[in-house]
């Protein structure tokens, strides 16, 4: 990355970090195996959290 993009993706990831969790969002469509989704799901409900939840959470952390 050039050193211009490098900034443009710090401050990106400042707004995206900086923004409640009421900001605007996009709903999107995504095509999962089922029996993934499936044991995705029962490890959340096992950890207790929501599995959409965790999917937000997993994105932020791949991005940092």
């Amino acid at each position: 990355m050039t050193p211009t993009q490098v900034a443009s993706f710090l401050e990106d990831g400042r707004t995206l970090f900086g923004k409640k969790e009421s900001a605007a969002s996009t709903l999107i469509s995504l095509r999962v195996p089922d029996n993934l989704l499936a044991t995705f799901r029962a490890k959340c409900e096992l950890d207790g959290v929501k599995y959409q939840r965790k999917i937000k959470d997993l994105m932020v952390d791949w991005l940092w």
